[in-house]
């Protein structure tokens, strides 16, 4: 399981819960939040969008064509004041990309899946993030259940359903122990830490660099594959730009 993703998520869901009513604003309403957060004075000069309102109104889009029907306000504030740390100086990080992009940290909480408590899932937006609780997957499975993580440490237990291992190890199914080292023998991912796959030739591979061409986020060691003049690569940062392709949600 990719335990950095898991613990971004668990810990946003869990630490910045919000007094609000899920009723307090609709999914288009949000999105207009969205587009106020994100269009800063910032972003609206490097985007060299025409005007403030024109900003909004594309970025309202892009965010009701991201944000799910099944939408959660009930930690909202949340995820709108992340967009506009994200947004406030035209420059984002891998972390802030994801949450932009995909709906990663503060904003995977705005997901209100089908799926309860304890129940089969086999991603995040199965579960009722709202209730602070994501997708654990456990080994290599493919499914799994959706739990609030417990975070245990090297040699303990991890039998139980919630628990995962910290950064550096893995769960054997019954005790946390030591990742593999690049060039090691694998099954799944999982085995090989945070910052390598399981190749296809069944040995741990370090994760993608920047500027490598890319399919998937999971395959970057930034955690973020990006579009870049129609091709596809590992980015762990972007700044604004006229010719930038996220600008051109953005004016």
């Amino acid at each position: 399981m990719h335990l950095s993703k898991w613990l971004m998520a668990a810990f946003w869901i869990s630490a910045c819960a919000s007094s609000q009513d899920d009723t307090t604003r609709t999914r288009e309403q949000f999105c207009i939040d969205w587009a106020k957060a994100a269009c800063s004075p910032e972003v609206i000069s490097a985007c060299q969008a025409a005007s403030a309102e024109a900003c909004h109104l594309r970025q309202q889009a892009a965010c009701l064509q991201l944000v799910p029907q099944n939408f959660s306000d009930a930690r909202g504030d949340a995820c709108l004041k992340a967009v506009s740390a994200a947004y406030a100086d035209a420059d984002l990080d891998g972390a802030e990309l994801a949450n932009v992009l995909e709906l990663a940290g503060p904003c995977g909480a705005i997901v209100r899946g089908p799926v309860g408590r304890g129940e089969a899932c086999s991603t995040n937006r199965d579960c009722d993030a709202s209730q602070g609780v994501v997708c654990v997957l456990r080994g290599g499975a493919s499914e799994g259940t959706c739990q609030e993580p417990e975070v245990v440490g090297a040699g303990q237990k991890c039998a139980a359903l919630q628990q995962i291992c910290g950064d550096g190890f893995y769960c054997d199914g019954k005790n946390c122990i030591a990742a593999k080292e690049l060039g090691d023998d694998c099954a799944s991912s999982y085995e090989c830490g945070q910052r390598a796959l399981c190749g296809a030739d069944s040995l741990c591979r370090a994760k993608l660099e920047r500027g490598a061409p890319c399919v998937d986020s999971s395959q970057c060691l930034s955690g973020i594959c990006y579009s870049i003049n129609g091709q596809t690569s590992c980015v762990d940062r972007v700044r604004l730009a006229p010719a930038e392709a996220l600008c051109d949600e953005l004016r």
